[in-house]
């Protein structure tokens, strides 16, 4: 169950310490995990492959801080790199939430459904009387 791929994730997040197969684990883990949360089944739904590509993309730049990768700031020699990758994990998992509760609100309404009826006088097998 992987609702996206390592090329998906390695198009939009660049890390030279993550190899594909701990990519790999990070999207079946987050798959699962969009899965449970919008208690769906259907893995070819856009809502749910859309949150589950951004749940990736913060989970990977989540990893990366973990490892070192993206640290707050990583000294190179005589220069200095700043990281602030909290913002884009931030988004990343707001985006994902989002297209969680699209899905939920597609299905609440493709299960919704009126009782239908004719009420009135003269109508639903009535006769008038003349």
């Amino acid at each position: 169950m992987a609702l996206c791929s390592v090329a998906d994730v390695r198009a939009v997040i660049y890390t030279k310490t993550l190899t594909d197969a701990d990519i790999t684990a990070l999207i079946t883990s987050v798959s699962a995990n969009v899965m449970g949360m919008s208690g769906g089944t259907d893995e070819s739904n856009a809502y749910l492959i859309i949150a589950g590509k951004n749940a990736a993309y913060a989970a990977t730049l989540r990893r990366m801080k973990s490892t070192g990768e993206l640290a707050a700031s990583q000294k190179f020699g005589n220069s200095q790199q700043n990281n602030a990758p909290d913002s884009d994990i931030a988004a990343y998992e707001e985006k994902a939430d989002v297209y969680i509760e699209k899905y939920k609100d597609s299905v609440r309404l493709s299960n919704f459904s009126l009782p239908r009826g004719r009420v009135g006088y003269g109508t639903v097998n009535s006769e008038l009387d003349t």
